[in-house]
Formats: structure tokens, sequence, C-alpha cells
């Protein structure tokens, strides 16, 4: 919660020359910070289609999300102490208060990991929609956005992999179209079927 502390944070910064700078459109006057109150991001996307900048992040036993990001929001990591243990602060339902809720919560937690917006002809039904990939159940998620672009359209269903194993770490779209996963074993390419 505190803006002057690098960490839980969503960073800005101009590169001028060879050089980071804090840009004077930033939401606190002289800080990097773009964004605060996130326990631990993950990845993000500027999605290409709005602008709008979404990321996943883990929490301790509750609250892994997925956020979209607009600058200065407070997500509320941190709003009230973690207590003795995750199980603790899991409880306390003061534990998001005034925050900015995320687009979704997963507890028990799921561990969101990469993230990005799908562009390309292989699955035209998807153009648009939000993917990201999960640790523990090894599984990737998709889900449209609305008309704005910074709400969920619906819930998000997973992508079935085939035989192969699933997302856990990152997921990128090629510029063939095709979706690209990883895990702890390998890369991995999704093309559709007939």
């Amino acid at each position: 919660q505190n803006t002057d502390d690098i960490e839980g944070k969503i960073h800005r910064f101009a590169v001028v020359g060879d050089e980071l700078q804090i840009p004077d459109d930033n939401p606190f006057p002289g800080s990097s910070v773009w964004a605060y109150g996130i326990r631990n991001a993950y990845s993000f996307i500027f999605d290409p289609l709005s602008g709008h900048l979404f990321a996943t992040g883990n929490g301790p036993d509750c609250d892994d999300a997925v956020y979209e990001i607009d600058p200065g929001d407070n997500f509320g990591w941190g709003l009230i102490e973690m207590g003795g243990d995750d199980k603790t602060y899991c409880d306390n339902p003061e534990r998001l208060a005034g925050a900015k809720p995320a687009l979704i919560y997963y507890t028990p937690t799921i561990a969101p990991t990469g993230i990005t917006v799908y562009q390309g002809e292989a699955f035209p039904d998807w153009q648009g929609d939000l993917l990201y990939c999960a640790f523990k159940p090894m599984q990737m998620y998709r889900v449209a956005l609305d008309e704005t672009r910074n709400e969920f359209a619906g819930d998000p269903t997973p992508v079935d992999t085939g035989s192969e194993m699933g997302c856990s770490i990152e997921v990128a779209v090629g510029p063939d179209g095709l979706i690209y996963y990883t895990n702890l074993i390998g890369m991995y390419r999704l093309s559709p079927v007939e």
C-alpha cells in the first residue's frame, strides 16, 4: 500500500536515450507506480484492440486474480495485515474492502500465469479473447471481453489441449495465428482440428 515501496506494484517508465525516466503523466507525481495493491503480479499484456492493460496475479491461499488495470488502481493487497497465516488473512472479509475488484478471483488458488489476447486467423471465433494459463491445474483458459473490452463477457472456459500437457507458464500467439504455450516440460503449439 505504500507507493514509496517497489513491491506489489506495476511500474511505468519512459525510455529516454539509455535511461529510464518517470513520465510526468504517471498517476503519482514523481513515482514510477502505475498501479498498486497487487500481491504477486505474474504477467501482463496490452490489449492491441483497446490499449487496456490486463495482468495475472497470485494471492496467498485466496485471491488469485486476473486484473484490468487503469492508472492509479489499488487492488487491495496490504490493506490489512497478513496475520499469523494465509488462512487468517483469507477468512477476513475486510481484506479487499475499498479496493478495485479484479475481473475474477480464484479461491482456492490456481496460480494464473501467462496472458495474451488472441489475434489470428486459425481460431476465428476466438478473435479478441483473453487467453491465460494456470500453474496448478496446468490449464489454459479463454474468455471473451465485453464491448468496452474492460470486463469479461462470460465465464472463462478451459481450452482443450488434447493429449499434450497443459499450459502452466506462458502463452503467446505466433505469426502463423497458432497458439504457443509452455509448461515445465516444454513448448507446445495449439492448432485447430477439422
